[in-house]
């Protein structure tokens, strides 16, 4: 049973770390939280920033995506504690899974911005692209490295 409801637009190699993440969330908090940060590396892969750590993957990823980089930045201090220690509690984790819910509707915002494209379009014909000053391009980050 998921913690958040995850959208099909959420790549499947996230998603299947957060299902893991949800099912110890009851009887294993610290490795709920673990799994969490390796949903969260792979967020960050997807997103093609690059780092030795994921540290450094967060630092990269707040050149393009700061937002997203600075709710992950204290999911990763809830991951290291359920890696390295054990003091995660269940409302440790629904708080971190609430940001993490956040974060992932990126991929909803970014699939919505394809869906409207061609209703950008025609009502830049109709009105006059030659009078638009800015160019309608959906934020893709390049590979950052560290």
């Amino acid at each position: 049973m998921p913690i958040f409801p995850l959208s099909i637009n959420t790549p499947k190699e996230i998603s299947e770390e957060l299902f893991d993440a949800f099912k110890h969330f009851h009887f294993d908090p610290p490795s709920s939280a673990s799994k969490l940060r390796r949903a969260i590396e792979k967020f960050c892969k997807d997103m093609k920033v690059e780092g030795s750590n994921l540290n450094r993957m967060i630092q990269n990823l707040a050149k393009t995506r700061p937002e997203e980089a600075s709710y992950l930045e204290p999911l990763k201090l809830v991951g290291n504690e359920g890696t390295h220690k054990s003091d995660v509690t269940e409302l440790d984790l629904l708080y971190a899974f609430q940001m993490f819910q956040f974060v992932l509707e990126l991929y909803d915002r970014n699939a919505r911005f394809d869906e409207l494209k061609d209703v950008y379009d025609k009502l830049a014909l109709r009105f006059g692209k030659d009078k638009l000053q800015l160019e309608h391009k959906q934020a893709a980050p390049e590979v950052l490295n560290n």
